[in-house]
């Protein structure tokens, strides 16, 4: 006689795997609603910080810009143009620079880009460009550089005003030190030139990469061997490993 199945019989037979479904069905969909909870959590904080970036380069980073294109071109016409170079212009332009740079610090610190890495290598461009600074002017030279730009509506004073103060201390002895390197230093002027080009060409590319979606065309920078050469310098001296190297390089190119 065979045996007797009973509905206990069943319940193993299918039970078992009706389980172990409802809680595969279970994870799957643990596992779905934590993706789809991380995706939206990252989708509203990456729409924050688009806001912030955008709102850190019309009030830091374009203005830095500006101000490092027009330092650049001054410092160009004294090396090519000597004749022609108005070193008052330079000054008020290196003095602009620091100021955008002080005004940032206070405000934000350091550079929000949405790159860590271009980030850290804009900062490290900056310290090179600051330590030639300081061959020409001291920190107390810098502040009271940086002050004579502040005016009391709290806006920045205007060229003209800023050549009047020229003549009177403390700024006719800060000039003078200016001039004199200028004058002195051919090679660091031309070393300070290669600095500038590259960091205004790494920022400016890093702020047009966040408007991309605006402008409907990927960002590129203007002169790409002058930043592969100075990515590949930062790699020879450590600052970067070789794989931020390559990874540079890459979305340069791109």
């Amino acid at each position: 006689m065979g045996e007797e199945v009973t509905l206990g019989h069943y319940l193993t037979l299918w039970g078992i795997p009706a389980l172990i479904g409802i809680g595969f069905g279970y994870l799957l969909k643990y596992l779905i609603d934590t993706y789809t909870l991380r995706i939206t959590h990252r989708h509203r904080v990456t729409e924050v910080m688009v806001k912030k970036v955008h709102e850190y380069a019309e009030k830091y980073y374009l203005p830095t810009i500006i101000a490092t294109r027009s330092l650049l071109g001054e410092l160009r016409k004294r090396v090519t143009e000597p004749e022609t170079a108005q070193d008052n212009e330079s000054f008020y332009c290196l003095a602009r620079v620091l100021y955008y740079w002080h005004i940032r610090t206070i405000g934000i610190g350091g550079y929000f880009l949405r790159d860590m890495l271009m980030e850290r290598v804009v900062g490290l461009e900056e310290v090179k460009i600051g330590e030639l600074f300081l061959k020409v002017l001291t920190r107390r030279d810098a502040s009271m550089l940086i002050e004579s730009l502040k005016s009391s509506k709290g806006s920045m004073v205007p060229f003209v005003e800023f050549q009047n103060a020229l003549s009177k201390p403390p700024l006719e002895e800060i000039f003078s030190k200016y001039r004199s390197w200028l004058e002195e230093k051919t090679e660091q002027v031309s070393q300070l030139t290669r600095y500038l080009q590259c960091y205004y060409d790494l920022l400016l590319f890093e702020v047009n990469r966040t408007y991309q979606a605006w402008y409907r065309q990927k960002a590129r920078p203007d002169q790409p061997d002058q930043i592969k050469k100075e990515v590949i310098e930062l790699s020879k001296n450590r600052q970067i490993t070789s794989k931020e190297k390559r990874t540079l390089l890459k979305r340069l190119r791109a």
